[in-house]
């Protein structure tokens, strides 16, 4: 029997690169849906449970500070366009510790944007919070979601010039949740009448 031989021609070569970009391509694809398919779940009423509780958390310590201020330590961050002095005070940064330590802890990996950063001292131990509150159990949704499609946005201490002033009936803390850049849940504390309003 002879021996045969195959030759490429330059149209050849180019059809068989082509049919191996597109498989290629195909099979990166796959790849990426399965990866998305096995992405880590999160449970949105253990999310929004959790928002609560460090909301509150966050405004117990605001809440503390103020009454002791000696412990304020106010300084000057920033002027806003207006060019009024932007404040901050040690009530800020312990509330984002608070704030961002326990959503990290309960959600690692999770997208978390806070209006205040302090690197210089994080927590050393950021506590767990409840992802069971009765009062989020009986609302009627279960839904989850993707952990990527997630932002989660905090403000630690709004209205901190009127908190300088002890005007503490404007004070809040804030979280506020995205879903795919859509906001879909808030939650808004007020540490000194202690009322926490949710949105769903």
């Amino acid at each position: 029997m002879g021996s045969s031989n195959i030759r490429l021609t330059r149209m050849g070569i180019i059809l068989i690169a082509l049919v191996a970009s597109v498989v290629l391509f195909y099979a990166v694809g796959r790849l990426l849906s399965w990866h998305r398919y096995f992405e880590r779940r999160v449970d949105m009423k253990e999310l929004l449970s959790a928002s609560i509780d460090v909301a509150r958390r966050g405004g117990d310590r605001v809440r503390t500070i103020r009454e002791d201020p000696r412990q304020m330590n106010e300084r000057v961050k920033g002027e806003t366009k207006e060019g009024a002095k932007e404040m901050l005070t040690a009530a800020d940064l312990e509330s984002h510790r608070i704030m961002y330590g326990g959503l990290s802890k309960a959600f690692p990996n999770m997208k978390i944007i806070s209006e205040e950063h302090d690197d210089s001292s994080p927590l050393t131990e950021p506590y767990q919070p409840e992802t069971s509150l009765p009062e989020v159990s009986s609302l009627d949704f279960d839904i989850t979601v993707p952990l990527s499609d997630i932002t989660v946005w905090i403000d630690p201490l709004d209205s901190t010039q009127e908190f300088t002033e002890n005007l503490t009936e404007y004070v809040t803390t804030m979280v506020c949740i995205a879903v795919k850049g859509k906001p879909v849940i808030g939650v808004v504390h007020q540490p000194f009448t202690h009322e926490t309003s949710e949105l769903c």
